[in-house]
Parts: C-alpha cells; structure tokens; sequence
C-alpha cells in the first residue's frame, strides 16, 4: 500500500539513448517481420506442394488448396507485418481522399470522352499519312521499287 502513495518517477533519457532504442526496436521489428514473410513464402511453397504431391485428390480440391494457401500468405503479409499494415493504411487513406473528390457531371465526362476520342482518330489519320507519305518518297520516288 505503500507504493500508492509514492509518485512515479521519471526516468529521463538524452536524445541518444532515445534515438539508439528507437533504432533497436526498429530492426527487431523488421527481424519478425522478415520471420513472417517467410513463413508466409513457406506456406505458398507448402500449398504448391501439396497440389503436385497429392494427384489423387481432385484438381478443384488441390486448386482450392493452393489458393487457401496463397489468401493466408497474403493475410500473413498484409495484416501481421508493421510493412503490411502501413500499407493498408495507406490504402484506407487513398481511399479516403478518393470519395474527397469532385467528379464531373455525366454529360460533361461524356464531351470529354469524345473530344478525346475525336483528338486520337485525328492523330492517328495523321500519323498514317505521314507514314504513307514517307514510304512513297523512300520506296517510289528514291528507290524505284514501286
């Protein structure tokens, strides 16, 4: 009941001290995280195995074994790693941004579509021309081989 009363006390610590565990737990972090993507790669490795090790089985079976296998590895990867939860934040965020956007009236899309369209065949009729062009100087007019 003693300790109840005493207040905590603070450890201070310099910028160093701070910066070097902050390093350390870093690249425990980034040792586990390795430790997983491998297993994960194990489990790929293991449902690609059982498909070629047990032809008895029927194809759809060790199709849906392989795929199993895959969707943990990718669960592994996305949602136990510090890499993969970044990333699905990152995700989340995009996706957050995007619904932010203003998107254009469907007739106002519609018109630039079609200026787009109307840009690239007028491109390409050019582009077709200059090339047709270019093929008769050099085959009929230089070469002769009309």
């Amino acid at each position: 009941m003693d300790n109840q009363n005493q207040p905590e006390k603070v450890v201070k610590r310099s910028k160093a001290e701070l910066k070097a565990q902050a390093q350390a737990e870093v690249q425990k972090n980034k040792t586990v995280d390795m430790v997983k993507i491998i297993a994960a790669l194990l489990v790929v490795v293991a449902s690609v195995w059982a498909y070629y090790a047990l032809p008895q089985l029927n194809v759809y079976v060790r199709g849906l074994i392989t795929a199993a296998g895959v969707a943990i590895a990718v669960a592994i990867v996305f949602f136990a790693t510090h890499l993969g939860k970044r990333l699905v934040a990152y995700v989340k965020g995009a996706f957050v941004e995007l619904n932010k956007v203003v998107w254009p009236e469907r007739p106002e899309a519609m018109r630039t579509t079609l200026y787009v369209v109307a840009f690239v065949a007028t491109l390409a009729g050019f582009m077709w021309m200059a090339d047709s062009l270019i093929a008769w100087v050099f085959y009929d007019l230089l070469l002769k081989r009309g």
